[in-house]
């Protein structure tokens, strides 16, 4: 197997799942900022600030995305790799086997760094990522699939 298309997968996976998540997280955090601050008529709150938060929040949401997510899409990776090592591609159904070993990781890595009583549900928590998660396999897969098609048919010639 070429060593070429197992890093490709891995980076893919890692990187990839690190750059939707990031993209979520932003998303959220900036337009929640946007939302409050531009939209209501709060005396303490100027838009501009929220203008210049929203321009921030992408690098915030990097370093949460890979604090809270590394140890899934770190094991998420690996899987990946070894499937395409077995399979010599990945495919759509291991992908969606990777979701519950993401879930049992994200489970084990523990959170006791987080004030307990102000945490959701774990069963809130466990649908909020698995859905998350499925959305990023099912993207990444997509994307890694790509990678294996020669260059004339992304060429289009």
């Amino acid at each position: 197997m070429k060593i070429t298309a197992m890093l490709r997968t891995f980076l893919v996976f890692f990187v990839g799942g690190v750059l939707l998540a990031a993209a979520a997280i932003s998303t959220v955090l900036g337009g929640g900022v946007i939302w409050m601050d531009c939209f209501h008529d709060i005396p303490g709150h100027v838009c501009g600030d929220a203008m210049l938060l929203a321009m921030v929040t992408p690098f915030y949401s990097l370093v949460i995305a890979m604090f809270i997510g590394f140890t899934p899409l770190v094991a998420g990776a690996v899987l990946a790799v070894a499937g395409r090592a077995f399979f010599r591609c990945v495919p759509l159904w291991y992908a969606m086997a990777l979701l519950p070993v993401c879930l049992l990781v994200y489970l084990l890595q523990g959170a006791l760094w987080f004030p307990h009583d102000d945490m959701r549900p774990l069963s809130e928590r466990l649908l909020m990522f698995s859905s998350f998660q499925t959305a990023t396999l099912l993207i990444c897969w997509w994307w890694d699939r790509r990678g294996d098609r020669p260059l004339r048919v992304i060429a289009g010639a």
